[in-house]
C-alpha cells in the first residue's frame, strides 16, 4: 500500500509535465496582400516552452481550397528582396470573351525544357520532370483576388528527352476577372532543386462592349484537332488548340512571317458579318498596309476564331505592332501586340 502510495502523485507528476495548451490566433486585419507577417509568442510564467509558427503569409480564402506547399514556397519565392530569377521565365495574362460581369483570361507560363533538371530514371528507362507555376492577382488596392496555380509532374520515355529539351514546357490556365487595373505576380518553381524565377504584370480589364475582341495571341505551335475538341478554352479552334509565344522575336529575312490567333465576339443584336483589317507598324507608322483576312464560320457559341499569317518579310530589324480592328455596323474593337525582328 505505502509503494503504491509513492507511485500516485508521481503519475500525476508526469502527466502535468505531458499536458500543454493550444492558443488560437486570428488576425484582425484584413489586408490580404500575401506579405509575410511574423507572429511572437511571449510568457510572463517561467519555466514554460513555446511552439510557435514564425508567421503567416496575408492570403484570403479563395475558392474554399487551402494553400498548397508550392503554392507557400512561391509565395515566399515572392516576399525575397531581391526576387529570384533563376532560369528565363515568361507568364502573362491573356483576355478574351467578357460575360456578365466579367472577363474570361487564361494565364500563360512558359519554361524552356532545357533550363530545367531532369531525374534519369535508368531502371525504367524514364526521365522526370517537376516544375509548379504559380500566380496571385492583386487589384489596385494591392489586395490578391485570384490564385492561379498548377503543379506540373512529368515523365516520358528516355529516348524523347533530347526532343523535350529543345522545346518549352507551357501550362495555360483560365480564370475570371471584373473590368479594373490588376497586378498578376507569376512565380516558376523547382521543388527539387528550390530554385524560383517571378514575374509581374500589369493586366487592364476593360467592360464589356457590343462587339468584343480578344488580345492577339502570337503562335509558337498549333496541336492538330484529334476530334477531341474542348469548345470552353478560347485557344482551341477549328486547326486545332494554339500554344501561345511569349516572346514573339522572329529572324529577319525576305519570307519572314508570324502565326496571329485572336477571336471575335460578334454583337449579339445584329446578323451583319464583322469587317476584319490586320496591319502592321513601326514608331507609329504603318509599314504594312491593313489586309482582310477571310473569317471561318462563327463557332457555336457565336465566337469567330481566326488564325491567321502576317508577312512581315523585307522589314528591318526592329520592334513591330500588330494591329487588328474588327468593325461591326458602327461598333468597333482594337487590339495590338508587339514582335521584334532580330
Amino acid at each position: 500500500e505505502n509503494s503504491n502510495d509513492m507511485r500516485l502523485p508521481l503519475r500525476r507528476v508526469m502527466e502535468e509535465v505531458r499536458s500543454h495548451y493550444e492558443l488560437a490566433y486570428a488576425p484582425a486585419s484584413t489586408n490580404y496582400d500575401g506579405h509575410f507577417r511574423t507572429i511572437e509568442v511571449r510568457t510572463t510564467r517561467p519555466g514554460l516552452g513555446i511552439q510557435s509558427r514564425k508567421g503567416y503569409f496575408a492570403l484570403p480564402m479563395l475558392n474554399g481550397e487551402p494553400v498548397a506547399p508550392f503554392e507557400l514556397a512561391a509565395l515566399a519565392a515572392l516576399n525575397s528582396d531581391p526576387a529570384p530569377h533563376a532560369f528565363e521565365f515568361h507568364a502573362g495574362a491573356l483576355r478574351f470573351r467578357s460575360a456578365g460581369e466579367e472577363t474570361e483570361c487564361l494565364a500563360v507560363f512558359s519554361v524552356p525544357s532545357r533550363v530545367l533538371s531532369f531525374m534519369d530514371d535508368p531502371k525504367n528507362k524514364l526521365f522526370r520532370m517537376h516544375v509548379s507555376f504559380v500566380a496571385f492577382v492583386k487589384d489596385e488596392q494591392d489586395q490578391i483576388v485570384r490564385k492561379i496555380s498548377r503543379d506540373l509532374q512529368f515523365q516520358a520515355p528516355s529516348g524523347k528527352r533530347p526532343d523535350f529539351e529543345r522545346g518549352e514546357t507551357a501550362v495555360t490556365l483560365p480564370f475570371s476577372l471584373p473590368p479594373g487595373r490588376y497586378r498578376m505576380e507569376a512565380v516558376a518553381l523547382e521543388p527539387e532543386g528550390q530554385a524560383a524565377s517571378t514575374r509581374k504584370i500589369a493586366l487592364f480589364v476593360p467592360s464589356a462592349a457590343r462587339i468584343g475582341l480578344s488580345d492577339l495571341v502570337f503562335v509558337r505551335s498549333v496541336q492538330p484537332d484529334t476530334g477531341g475538341r474542348d469548345a470552353l478554352d478560347p485557344l482551341d479552334f477549328q486547326g486545332g488548340k494554339v500554344t501561345p509565344e511569349l516572346n514573339a522575336a522572329i529572324p529577319k529575312s525576305a519570307t519572314a512571317s508570324e502565326g496571329v490567333y485572336f477571336v471575335i465576339y460578334p454583337s449579339p443584336g445584329t446578323s451583319e458579318k464583322p469587317d476584319v483589317r490586320i496591319s502592321v507598324s513601326h514608331n507609329g507608322k504603318l509599314v504594312v498596309t491593313a489586309a482582310q483576312p477571310s473569317l471561318p464560320a462563327a463557332e457555336p457559341d457565336g465566337s469567330i476564331r481566326v488564325l491567321s499569317q502576317i508577312g512581315l518579310g523585307g522589314l528591318d530589324s526592329g520592334t513591330y505592332e500588330i494591329k487588328v480592328t474588327a468593325a461591326q455596323g458602327d461598333a468597333t474593337a482594337s487590339s495590338s501586340a508587339v514582335i521584334a525582328i532580330l
